[in-house]
């Protein structure tokens, strides 16, 4: 199951999800963000910036919850490069652990709570 949610994040990644690049227009990216809020994705908890302030997203499966991190990221970090990836579990909450670059080159980590999603199809 881990593989498969690895998997699943990486081809969305190369399919041109994200650009990576910023050419992503402002538009494109909100209607993005309603087609997810529409179907059913919820952002709760923090700002990411550590487990405990993880990113809790809120999402009907696998597909959608990944597709919600990847929103997130493009809307707070324009022009972000995904540096690395891993799933955490602890005590029983599974966390998606994101390293990027930003277009200045500052390194940031940011961690998702995708226990709601992890696993379904």
């Amino acid at each position: 199951m881990r593989a498969g949610f690895l998997l699943v994040s990486a081809l969305l990644f190369f399919a041109g999800c994200e650009s990576g690049d910023g050419t992503s227009s402002r538009a494109a990216q909100g209607s993005r963000m309603k087609e997810l809020l529409d179907s059913g994705v919820r952002f709760e908890g923090g700002n990411g910036n550590s487990i405990n302030q993880a990113v809790i997203i809120k999402a009907p499966n696998e597909l959608t919850g990944v597709r919600a991190e990847y929103e997130w990221i493009r809307e707070h970090y324009p022009g972000w490069e995904l540096t690395q990836q891993e799933v955490i579990s602890i005590q029983g909450i599974t966390y998606d652990m994101m390293a990027f670059r930003t277009p200045g080159g500052i390194d940031r980590t940011l961690y998702f709570d995708i226990t709601d999603f992890f696993g379904k199809q």
